[in-house]
């Protein structure tokens, strides 16, 4: 008896040891990843002092794998912020909260509550300026093309959405071109007053001086800024080239508006060549298939499987008479042209010159 109530006491020491062993040996577990954790946690640290944001949140990331630390999401939600990736930067704050919300202060909630506010500001302010962007190059087209009245809309549209003071200057710019002198320096001096300390002496002086030309002017007229002066108006609106006023091509008087020649004679002569080459084509086309069915065919039948074929012939056939007489009467007529047509060396000229009433309207003169 003695020996059996040995043998369980050793038994039950041997289960005590385990489970003291199991005890202390889960606690330096989780001890090696909070240790591994805060090494990733530092490094993170100095790539988000670096701006290597990728290299940051990677770390942060492997970081709260190991050791899923509520303390570790404001940092998390900074560096997705500096990314540009707002709804995960709101992501991480709102997990600060919740995980945390036992521990937490009552400022520290607070602030957590102001940053998420802040965020889905930013995140729609964002939004905002993909969509000015998109307005502004569809301005920017317009103003090529010489459609101001749509290149103004877009342009107001860009400036509405984000109150970026650059696009004030585009609009000023649209306004001369509209012969809108008032409406121009309006737009000018709004961009300087936004703009602030953004634009250099130097080029704050120059657009002034556009200002006072633009407010004193009977007749308007554009006003091109000097090229480092649209250098910083460049730099200020991300590096896209800033629209110049629509102006139609100047066209010198007594130039011809476009050079002359024997343009019916070559119309005619292409029309005829073209119609020749679909002779060819279909001529060829009905010569192959007629001599398919002819081999197939026996004297006076032919199996139904040339059916499709001896139709196509009946088609193309017609077609290519019909085209080979476009073709004579197209090189008829070029022949008729190149006598009867003017070379263009006495052409006619048409010239556009500026109205002398102003603004956008020209007049038509010329020679016939």
């Amino acid at each position: 008896m003695g020996g059996s109530i040995g043998r369980r006491c050793v038994m039950c020491f041997a289960v005590t040891a385990a489970v003291l062993q199991l005890a202390v040996v889960a606690p330096a577990g989780a001890q090696d990843n909070e240790i591994q954790a805060e090494y990733h946690v530092k490094r993170g640290r100095i790539f988000f002092k670096d701006s290597q944001y990728a290299e940051a949140i990677s770390e942060f990331d492997s970081a709260y794998a190991l050791n899923p630390n509520y303390e570790y999401l404001p940092d998390i939600a900074k560096i997705h912020e500096a990314l540009k990736n707002y709804g995960r930067a709101i992501d991480a704050y709102e997990a600060y909260l919740r995980k945390g919300a036992r521990q937490l202060r009552a400022a520290e909630r607070k602030n957590a509550k102001a940053e998420i506010k802040r965020l889905r500001r930013e995140m729609k302010g964002a939004a905002n300026k993909g969509l000015a962007r998109k307005h502004y190059e569809a301005g920017y087209k317009y103003n090529e093309k010489g459609k101001l009245g749509l290149a103004l809309i877009e342009f107001e549209r860009a400036y509405q959405l984000t109150h970026d003071p650059a696009y004030l200057y585009n609009i000023g710019t649209v306004h001369i071109g509209n012969g809108d002198t008032g409406l121009a320096a309006e737009a000018f001096r709004q961009f300087l007053d936004e703009s602030g300390a953004k634009i250099p002496a130097a080029d704050r002086a120059e657009i002034e001086q556009k200002i006072a030309q633009l407010e004193g002017s009977q007749t308007p007229a554009p006003v091109p800024a000097k090229p480092e002066v649209r250098e910083s108006i460049r730099r200020l609106n991300g590096g896209v080239p800033q629209p110049q006023p629509g102006a139609p091509r100047p066209v010198v008087p007594g130039e011809p508006a476009e050079p002359g020649g024997r343009v019916w004679t070559w119309v005619f002569f292409g029309i005829g060549g073209a119609a020749a080459i679909g002779a060819g084509i279909t001529g060829s086309l009905a010569l192959t298939k007629e001599k398919d069915v002819r081999s197939k065919c026996n004297g006076i039948t032919c199996p139904e499987s040339t059916i499709d074929d001896i139709n196509a012939i009946q088609t193309l056939g017609p077609l290519t008479d019909v085209l080979i007489g476009v073709a004579a009467a197209g090189v008829l007529a070029g022949v008729v042209a190149y006598f009867v047509e003017d070379d263009g060396e006495s052409a006619t000229t048409v010239a556009l010159t500026p109205s002398s009433a102003g603004g956008g309207v020209v007049t038509v003169g010329g020679r016939f």
